[in-house]
């Protein structure tokens, strides 16, 4: 998901909206891998990629991110996929 401002904030509780976006391999591993390399299993990344240079950055990550948003730009019900993961490591 892209989330789009007029401004540098880009929180959707402060008015920013989102977009779908298709993150590719090379991204998702990324995140990933920050998501791993903090212990985190359920993780908001926040990336940016560098206007000078085209490299790809972590800014943030979030433990316990906020998805509303994500769930307007996607028919993945997000609360039963994060349900469904939780149950699946109990048993």
């Amino acid at each position: 998901m892209l989330r789009v401002a007029d401004g540098w904030k880009t929180n959707i509780s402060g008015g920013a909206t989102a977009q779908p976006h298709e993150l590719g391999e090379e991204l998702a591993d990324l995140s990933v891998r920050a998501s791993r390399a903090l212990g985190l299993e359920y993780t908001g990344v926040d990336l940016l990629r560098s206007e000078r240079d085209g490299e790809v950055y972590v800014v943030e990550l979030n433990s316990t991110p906020g998805w509303q948003g994500l769930q307007t730009v996607t028919e993945r019900n997000i609360a039963g996929v994060i349900v469904d993961h939780l149950l699946s490591k109990l048993g």
